[in-house]
């Protein structure tokens, strides 16, 4: 009787040791992305845009992060270039926001070109510069 109790303890105690160690995590995959920096200036009543790829589908955020007249709100918008335009598919108003990770705009697109515009709604009082950053799946 003496000789079953260690040898009994010692199989509970391999048998709990051995379901801890059976316990998985599944991994977390980050998908690779590029972020590009759109910089220019626009004037009252005035708008910039830029193309850009996505070369792998997936999400892409877009992000004021500066304007330099102070607490102007400005159009930000992404689309599609047609011509010698930038066709806005979404378009809202903002401030910018240099929070990191911030963006204003996220969307899911295909591969293919599009394009971000920055314009005045009226209220820009002299001609401005801005950044914009533009973070697509690589």
């Amino acid at each position: 009787m003496r000789r079953r109790l260690p040898a009994l303890l010692l199989a509970l105690l391999g048998s709990t040791g051995l379901s801890a160690c059976g316990t998985s995590t599944s991994p977390t995959v980050v998908s690779p992305t590029i972020t590009l920096s759109f910089a220019s200036r626009i004037q009252e009543h005035g708008s910039a845009w830029r193309s850009f790829a996505v070369p792998t589908a997936g999400s892409v955020k877009v992000q004021l992060t500066s304007v330099s007249q102070a607490n102007a709100v400005v159009g930000l918008g992404i689309g599609t270039v047609n011509g010698a335009n930038c066709a806005l598919s979404q378009s809202l108003q903002t401030a910018a926001n240099s929070a990191a990770d911030s963006p204003q705009i996220t969307t899911t697109l295909g591969v293919g070109t599009y394009c971000v515009q920055v314009s005045d709604i009226g209220n820009l009082t002299t001609i401005v510069d801005f950044t914009v950053l533009i973070t697509t799946p690589y």
